[in-house]
C-alpha cells in the first residue's frame, strides 16, 4: 500500500489534506505552514500509534519524494522538523520513535 493511501486509511478520509506528510517532514514547504505545532503533533502521534514505525513512514516519504517525484529538497529537513515537533509530544512511544529515528537524538 502506498503511504498516501495508508494516511487516508488511518484518518478514514479519502485524499486526506496532509496525505503527503510534508506538513510533518519539510519545514521549508508551504505545507509546513498550513498546520500548527499542536496539529503536527496530533498528526504524528496518529500515524505512529497506527502501528507503522516512524522509520517506515520516513522511508516511504523519502521514496515518494525522491524516487517518484524527483524532489530531493522535500527530504532535507526531516530531522529538523521532528526535533521542532518533539517538545509538543507527551506520548512516550512517539518520543521514543522520534529519538530512534533522528540522527541527532536530541
Amino acid at each position: 500500500m502506498h503511504y498516501n493511501e495508508r494516511v487516508d486509511k488511518i484518518f478514514n478520509i479519502s485524499l486526506h489534506k496532509h496525505r503527503t506528510l510534508r506538513t510533518l517532514f519539510d519545514v521549508y514547504s508551504a505545507e509546513w505552514n498550513q498546520t500548527t505545532l499542536e496539529q503536527k503533533k496530533d498528526l504524528l502521534e496518529k500515524i505512529i500509534l497506527s502501528g507503522y514505525a516512524l522509520e517506515n513512514w520516513i522511508d516511504d516519504y523519502y521514496n515518494f519524494f525522491v524516487n517518484e517525484l524527483n524532489k530531493e529538497n522535500a527530504v532535507e529537513s526531516i530531522d529538523e522538523a521532528l526535533l521542532l515537533i518533539k517538545p509538543s509530544c507527551k506520548n512516550e512511544t512517539v518520543i521514543a520513535e522520534i529519538n530512534k529515528t533522528t540522527k541527532t537524538n536530541q
